[in-house]
């Protein structure tokens, strides 16, 4: 047993019958008596406040997730929330989730653009894992979400990055491909060449290690796949000759790049470079700015060219064709020419 002093509360934790408790207490006095009685915890459990239940969630299961970082800043956004964060579990209801989704879609982000629904399925998700963490833990036995209205799936992106648009980014840092990169610019215009030349996720690329590389193939260890399973990813005679470039550097991780910076970087060459949104007179989107993600769709879109549908499936680590179909974007004037 013990009892945390968090901010102005107490949080008292119990090993009850082999099981971990918690229960989140205002006065130190209330925690002490709970502690010494548990008579009535588990009642005061299925009583705990939709904000105390996301933090026992992240205390307990969010934070062993590959994407923690994420899901903890998703989960303290909702728990900013007053009007759904302060209503006790056990009366949540479907209403109470679509009244938080309707305000979600009016409110404004940083860059004075309106919230997507992409952003608030990803909230959902996470609000929906909690509760069935609660009933797994005896706090609900139904779900409350069920009946919350359906979030439309974003327009999938249509863009990859054309031959131009990577000889400018090259020539942009001073790298060309047949010498070693000798700053951490340059790396990362070679990570993105690497990308469109393997389909690799940045995650994937930023954690390569020299040992997982060989002779026509790199071997990606479970725990670094998005997946969370081991994949064999084939290599080009292009892509093994950026690595034969790389390697000679001796980093810990072979491009020896971190994600936030490679993200930061990216977007700085392409805002200089003007490879950014490109709107009609009505103000559509007639091109969307580019991504380092991008380079995968690249590689999707041109290697469909050479490969079976279920080899470039396996390359890319997707287990349904249907996401395949998302990253292949081949533009209708590739298909014209096809055609003739």
């Amino acid at each position: 047993m013990s009892i945390e002093k968090r901010g102005n509360l107490y949080r008292v934790t119990l090993i009850i019958r082999g099981k971990l408790y918690r229960g989140t207490f205002k006065t130190l006095k209330e925690a002490k008596a709970y502690s010494k009685d548990p008579s009535g915890y588990f009642e005061f459990e299925k009583n705990i406040s939709f904000k105390e239940l996301l933090e026992r969630y992240a205390d307990e299961e969010a934070k062993w997730h590959k994407g923690a970082k994420q899901d903890i800043l998703r989960i303290k956004k909702i728990q900013r929330d007053r009007r759904i964060s302060s209503v006790c579990i056990s009366i949540l209801c479907a209403k109470d989730f679509n009244d938080y989704f309707c305000r979600r879609l009016r409110v404004k982000t940083n860059r004075n653009t309106l919230v997507t629904e992409c952003t608030l399925k990803k909230e959902r998700a996470i609000m929906h894992s909690a509760l069935e963490f609660a009933i797994r833990k005896g706090l609900l036995e139904t779900n409350p979400m069920v009946g919350v209205m359906k979030l439309h799936d974003t327009p999938h992106r249509e863009r990859i990055a054309s031959a131009q648009e990577i000889a400018m980014l090259c020539q942009e840092v001073g790298w060309h491909g047949t010498e070693i990169p000798k700053t951490v610019t340059q790396r990362v215009v070679a990570a993105f060449v690497f990308s469109t030349l393997t389909g690799m996720r940045l995650g994937e690329i930023c954690e390569l290690e020299r040992s997982w590389i060989y002779p026509k193939s790199i071997s990606l260890p479970a725990g670094v796949t998005k997946t969370n399973r081991r994949r064999d990813v084939a290599l080009s005679n292009e892509a093994r000759k950026i690595l034969n470039i790389i390697l000679p550097l001796n980093l810990p991780k072979v491009f020896g790049l971190h994600r936030g910076s490679v993200t930061t970087i990216f977007k700085r060459l392409r805002d200089k470079l003007g490879f950014t949104i490109l709107k009609d007179t009505h103000g559509n989107v007639i091109q969307e700015a580019l991504r380092f993600h991008d380079g995968r769709a690249t590689f999707c879109t041109h290697a469909a060219q050479k490969l079976p549908p279920l080899a470039l499936a396996r390359q890319l680590g997707h287990t349904d064709i249907k996401m395949t179909m998302r990253y292949y974007r081949e533009s209708a004037d590739r298909i014209a020419d096809l055609l003739d």
